[in-house]
């Protein structure tokens, strides 16, 4: 768990309950996953002893071909 100075700063989103599709990283070693294939998606707020703590959640890495690609127009003409 990290205090709010440890990611202040950070470009990624503070969540108040973790999503469907975000992984604990705990979750990701149950699961018997390959972290390096995962990247923090942001980070939820857990209040423990009456101080807030974050802990970051996971989502499955997107290749950047993936990222970057372009929808074309289908036509079925």
């Amino acid at each position: 768990m990290l205090k709010g100075h440890e990611i202040l700063g950070t470009d990624k989103p503070i969540y108040f309950k973790k999503g469907e599709d975000h992984l604990f990283y705990e979750d990701l070693l149950l699961m018997d996953e390959n972290p390096d294939d995962y990247e923090i998606a942001g980070y939820v707020q857990v209040i423990k002893t009456g101080e807030p703590f974050f802990l970051p959640v996971y989502q499955l890495l997107v290749p950047e071909v993936k990222k970057s690609a372009k929808v074309l127009p289908f036509n079925l003409k």
